[in-house]
Parts: structure tokens; sequence; C-alpha cells
């Protein structure tokens, strides 16, 4: 009987232990993730100030929260929390083995006004109304989907909606662009649309804008985070727009619509086109992210991006956050759809 209490005894103390120990490695997982996390940022994230988050302080109050949380999933959403504040779209992360992601930015103005694909299906039948208004009677969309566009038969307005900026190769989007300018090449005015463009790639970005300049000349100016203080960057790296050389357009006027759900390479390709000089910008202002994502995984396999850059206009401002700015705003809104009436291109009209 003595062995056997003996050896009962002997196991409930290893068990205790033993859970200990496990309790134990979770803290230190938990907290080790992290400081992986807040290092990552700290070295390469571009807009500490900007977006008014104070890392260190992060820091501090992070390494408290986390060292309490057994649970991964739980842990996940203390990271989101934390990456939230920031509110820049593109930062992101995702866990496949949790199955779960989420996004540090707050959903754009547009996307509260149409939640729905219906509500969204009604802004483009009042776009289409507004649309013949003008003449234009008919929005052909390209073998891509990338495009839509149409003209009046006077030839008078003509219209090019941009969906996105990524989807297919170069080539690919340089023939297509090719037929549809091809069509529309004798507008007088021209109507841009990316709003609600989610963006893509700045190469595709510049070439869409390729074939609205005569000159060449600077398209924007970036700068990467290259070192430990938050203000250690890069030099400074041009980048220019070089015209379509096969193609030489006399719009009288172009108006590019923007709202806040143009962001990414969509803030990229308005920031390029407001150096027109014919160039009018109506609608809300673009998102405001403008960097590429920094891509970076933790050692858990839980998967991130954050914005690593600053991007400039020629002049050197940087629009990140506010967004590029209109020259007349005028806001979609559900009750005018509903009536027919798409308000930024009837601000045109009027």
């Amino acid at each position: 009987m003595k062995k056997l209490i003996l050896v009962s005894t002997v196991f409930v103390l290893f068990s205790c232990d033993s859970g200990k120990m496990e309790s134990q490695e979770k803290d230190n997982l938990s907290t080790d993730l992290f400081v992986e996390l807040w290092d990552i940022f700290d070295k390469n994230y571009a807009f500490f100030e900007l977006r008014n988050v104070n890392w260190e302080a992060e820091r501090i109050n992070g390494l408290q929260k986390v060292s309490a949380i057994k649970n991964d999933s739980l842990l996940f959403e203390e990271f989101c929390r934390l990456l939230r504040k920031f509110d820049d779209s593109h930062i992101n992360l995702e866990s496949d083995h949790l199955n779960l992601s989420c996004n540090s930015g707050k959903l754009p103005d547009f996307y509260r006004e149409f939640p729905t694909n219906e509500s969204f299906a009604a802004f483009l039948k009042a776009r289409d109304k507004s649309l013949r208004r003008l003449g234009i009677s008919e929005i052909i969309e390209s073998g891509s989907e990338l495009f839509e566009f149409g003209l009046d038969i006077n030839e008078e307005w003509g219209y090019l909606r941009i969906k996105r900026f990524f989807g297919q190769g170069l080539d690919k989007t340089r023939t297509e662009l090719n037929y549809i300018l091809s069509i529309l090449k004798n507008v007088e005015n021209l109507i841009i649309d990316i709003r609600v463009n989610p963006g893509g790639n700045d190469e595709m970005a510049l070439l869409c804008a390729s074939y609205f300049f005569e000159r060449k000349e600077i398209a924007f100016i970036k700068r990467a985070r290259n070192g430990k203080g938050h203000e250690d960057f890069s030099r400074l790296d041009t980048t220019y727009i070089v015209p379509n050389k096969d193609w030489r357009f006399n719009y009288e006027q172009i108006y590019l619509l923007t709202n806040s759900a143009s962001g990414s390479s969509a803030d990229v390709f308005a920031l390029i086109m407001s150096n027109l000089p014919n160039l009018n910008i109506i609608g809300t202002s673009t998102e405001g992210i403008f960097s590429n994502m920094l891509r970076d995984t933790l050692s858990n396999g839980w998967r991130l991006t954050l914005s690593n850059e600053r991007y400039y206009s020629k002049d050197m401002h940087c629009y990140e956050k506010i967004g590029i700015p209109v020259d007349i705003e005028v806001e979609n809104k559900k009750e005018d759809t509903g009536k027919g009436i798409d308000l930024v291109i009837s601000t045109i009209i009027n």
C-alpha cells in the first residue's frame, strides 16, 4: 500500500509541475510572438507619428496584456486590436490554422453608404442613367473586365472606368487600352472613373496614365524605412511617367472621379494624373494608402503586411492618410442613387 501511495503522490506532483511548465511555455510563446510583431513594425513601419501611435507605450501595455493570454484565438484578436490603432488598410494579419484574418483600416465611407451588392448595383444603375444624360447610351465591358467604356454619338463625351490595377499582364492591358482609346481618341472631354478601385500595382497605374501625358515628367517620389529610428529612410527614389509615344490626345478636359474606396495604386494613379493641367478631380478624396505592402511571417506561421514606404508628389507633398484631394467635392448617397442620380456625374453635367 505504501508503495502505491508513494507512486501516486509522485505522479500528482509531476503532473502539477508539468502543468506549470506548459502554462509558462504558453506565456513565453505569447510574449515572444508579441515581441516579434512589435520588432517587425518598429524596424519597418513608415507612419507612426502620422497615424498617432506611440509604439514604445504599446510595447509596455501589450506585454502586460499578452502574458496572461493562453489561447491562440484570443492572442490573435489582441494583435488585431493593436494593429487597428493604425487605421491603415495595408496592414493585415492572417492565420491559416485559425482561419482568421484582420485588416487595420476602417471601412471606407463609400462602403458604409453602399454596404450590400444590391446597393452597389443601384449605384451603377444610377451611374448609367446619369451617363445617358450626357448621350452615352451604352457602357461596354472589356474582355478582361478591368475596364468599362462608352461615348456619345457626337463624340463630345467619353467615359472610361478602371476597376482595378491588377488582374492581367501589362502587355494584355496595353492591347486592351489601345483598342478602347482608339474608340475614345476623338472625344472632346473624357471622364475617367476610378471610384471603388482597390488598387493593384504601380506598373499598371503608370501604364494607364502614360496615355494622357505629352512629355516625360515626375510621376512620384518615394523612400522606404531602412534604419532603427522611425525617421530612418532610404534615399529618395524618383519614378517618371513616360508618355506613350504612339498616342496623342487633345482632350479639352479630363474629369477624374474618385472616392474613399479608391486606394493603393488608385491613390498612386490619382497622384500621377494630378500633374495634368487639364485635369479636374471630382468626388471625394482617395483613401490615402500609397505604400507597397511589405510582407513578413511570424515564427508560428501568422502572416502580416505593413506600409514601409512614403510616397510624395513632385513637390514633395505626402498624401498618406488624407488621400488625393478633389477640385470639386461631391459624395454619392443612397437617397440619390435610389432616384437614378449619380451626383458626381451630375456635377459634370451641370
